[in-house]
């Protein structure tokens, strides 16, 4: 992302450890100082086993702040000896983490399995990715040369590529000289994670979009990309790669830039102007009384189809019986998170979907809040809750003839892992 101001390496990371899902280090590297792997057993201390999802982002210690991001089921912790911007640290651990994904081979071979067979290789990344504990070479086209990927991924790290040229050196640091393919295109995926919160009368109270733009480039040669908006103004809060020309954004908000070969997340923005227009409407009736309660839940995507639709009912009390019937889909009742999942599937454009019925509990005051707030999730291709809309792109490269572009557009809801946020409909 870009960011104005350089960050100050004394306030960078200390050390990294990677712990998996029974509390013990796999990995470990240190930058500053050998740091004690009891750092390793007080982090644990704070870990929800039953939910280790929830674990806060931000763990201060005595001497230190536990800085970590939980991934395929491994926590990736940065240790840090003074205070610092823990979103600096985060970026990083994330960063290293989506090498780890494609060096690995994809999310299904990330494990702590993989990590012990590939010790050296990520010993190897480490060292290339950081100095003293600040980033120095995050861009995966410079890494690939640097650290030789294992043979498992090196296939389709380099597929449809031409070798490049060593030799030559390039005039930007995040892609070589020399590429060549013999199907030259370009995507951008446009992805939107929708946050809100419906009070029991579906008055929205709060309501943003978290938008992204990833860029899968397969393109010969140094091509210069501009990318125009049909409503640019729609874009707040940006943050970009490096090779984003950030003074033609400022005077016209198109995006001007020299792609990395591969893929990578082009910019990310934040808007919070969708209160009027949510993609989805929910309705939630909720009664209790002594003993148990009734729920009558109604939903509809409005113009448009949703896939993928889910109503999760969080319980503060264990359900001893219900008789609860769905026009469409299934329930499936979670003892041990106590919640009630309610999966739909697909819903048509203008079709309602409802469920409605009775359950009881084992708390037997009527003055107890059963119910929560109700989380939605769904997803809905095509569509982009925001309205941004990518109006034209122009390649600049002499010998690329009629290269192929393409843009799709993804919104869903947030919260989708039990990370917190999500589209929320309040029940009283």
């Amino acid at each position: 992302p870009h960011h104005n101001q350089p960050v100050s390496s004394s306030h960078m990371l200390s050390s990294l450890f990677i712990i998996d899902s029974k509390g013990d280090i796999i990995i470990e590297r240190h930058w500053r100082g050998r740091i004690s792997r009891s750092v390793g057993e007080e982090f644990w201390r704070h870990v929800k086993s039953s939910e280790p999802q929830e674990t806060l982002p931000v763990i201060a210690t005595p001497g230190h702040y536990l800085i970590h991001v939980f991934r395929y089921n491994l926590f990736f912790v940065g240790v840090v000896t003074q205070e610092t911007q823990p979103l600096l640290v985060t970026e990083l651990l994330n960063n290293f983490v989506q090498i780890l994904h494609t060096y690995l081979g994809g999310s299904s071979k990330v494990s702590d399995v993989s990590i012990k067979q590939h010790f050296t290789t990520i010993y190897q990344l480490l060292d290339e990715m950081i100095d003293n504990g600040y980033p120095i070479t995050t861009e995966l086209s410079l890494l690939t040369d640097l650290v030789k990927p294992p043979q498992t991924s090196l296939q389709a790290l380099t597929s449809g590529a031409l070798k490049a040229r060593g030799n030559a050196r390039s005039p930007v640091p995040w892609r070589k000289l020399g590429i060549k393919y013999t199907n030259n295109e370009v995507y951008f995926d446009v992805i939107e994670e929708v946050n809100c919160i419906v009070d029991a009368s579906n008055a929205t109270l709060r309501a943003e979009v978290i938008g992204r733009i990833m860029c899968n480039c397969r393109l010969s040669g140094m091509p210069d990309i501009l990318l125009r908006f049909q409503d640019p103004q729609i874009l707040k809060d940006c943050a970009f790669h490096p090779c984003v020309r950030y003074a033609r954004f400022e005077q016209d908000q198109s995006l001007s830039f020299v792609p990395p070969d591969g893929e990578f997340e082009l910019m990310r923005y934040r808007n919070d102007d969708i209160l009027k227009d949510l993609p989805v409407y929910c309705r939630s009736q909720i009664h209790v009384y002594s003993g148990g309660g009734s729920l009558n839940i109604m939903l509809n995507g409005k113009q448009r189809s949703l896939d993928d639709v889910a109503v999760v009912i969080p319980l503060n009390e264990p359900i001893l019986t219900q008789h609860l019937s769905a026009s469409q889909g299934t329930l499936l009742y979670d003892d041990r998170l106590k919640q009630l999942k309610w999966k739909i599937g697909k819903v048509e454009p203008k079709k309602s979907v409802s469920l409605g019925g009775q359950f009881s509990t084992t708390t037997s005051g009527a003055d107890i809040d059963v119910v929560g707030a109700i989380r939605v999730l769904f997803r809905m291709t095509s569509f982009c809750a925001s309205g941004i809309k990518v109006e034209k792109v122009e390649i600049r490269e002499p010998n690329l003839k009629k290269p192929f572009k393409g843009v799709r557009y993804l919104t869903f809801s947030g919260g989708r892992s039990n990370e917190g946020g999500g589209y929320e409909v309040r029940t009283i």
